[in-house]
């Protein structure tokens, strides 16, 4: 009795699946034809219904981007990139549509290195880095155990055990930005063409800096239909909920 159960339980699920990739095969062929308002609606409905991936959030930024929403496009791209953060068709277009920000992306300058490691921290997922990460700790206790045990050459096992622990260090420290970045830290893409950043919470209140479309912030802090924003340069103001998303 429970292993039918299981199994019409199987088919089921594979049937949601089997439906729900219609539905992005569908917006692929609505996107094919230039119907792009049907096809964002078919890849929503899609994600809405819970199937995910980096082709779905891909082929939903190139519609949303085609149908001049430049902030929802950049916004897919993110996500796309969160999956499959190597895809040089994401970065392509993300780095496109990060170029038509009317006033251009604010950027502070860093130094060589933390240039360096932002890049290298942009090739991983955070499951691939996790799992590379929990291999390096199984491989460097086995080192130990071997090194222990199995009488290694002393100058081999140092050489193993500082080269893994090295790579150990540098893996848990990407783990810990792309953590901080995707879990703990909340950014969100502005969605409207252009909104005010306002010294206070209110509709009244004076405008501190102008935010455009496409723009990247991080959230701070609540009050009713306000949210106060950081900008890449530090600055932080009060904008409506409605102007931004989360990505």
């Amino acid at each position: 009795m429970c292993a039918c159960l299981l199994i019409l339980a199987n088919k089921a699920y594979a049937d949601d699946k089997d439906s729900l990739r219609e539905l992005f095969y569908q917006g692929n062929i609505y996107y094919g034809e230039n119907d792009l308002q049907e096809a964002i609606d078919s890849y929503n409905k899609a994600l809405n219904c819970g199937y995910e991936s980096s082709p779905l959030y891909y082929n939903l930024g190139n519609a949303y981007f085609k149908n001049g929403n430049l902030g929802k496009a950049i916004i897919c791209y993110l996500r796309a990139s969160r999956i499959n953060p190597g895809d040089p068709d994401i970065k392509s277009n993300l780095a496109y549509a990060r170029s038509l920000i009317q006033g251009g992306l604010i950027s502070l300058k860093k130094p060589w290195f933390i240039r360096g490691f932002l890049r290298l921290t942009g090739m991983f997922s955070l499951n691939k880095i996790t799992s590379i990460s929990i291999f390096l700790y199984v491989l460097l206790c086995i080192v130990i155990i071997a090194g222990v045990y199995i009488k290694l050459c002393k100058k081999t096992f140092i050489l193993l055990y500082v080269l893994i622990s090295i790579m150990l260090a540098t893996s848990l420290t990407i783990f810990a930005v792309k953590f901080k970045a995707q879990v703990t830290q909340k950014n969100a893409i502005v969605t409207k063409q252009e909104t005010d950043a306002k010294f206070e919470p209110l509709d009244n209140a004076t405008t501190f800096f102008t935010l455009y479309e496409g723009e990247k912030v991080q959230l701070v802090a609540t009050n009713g239909e306000y949210l106060k924003i950081k900008r890449s340069d530090g600055k932080q103001g009060w904008v409506k909920k409605t102007d931004i998303e989360l990505i």
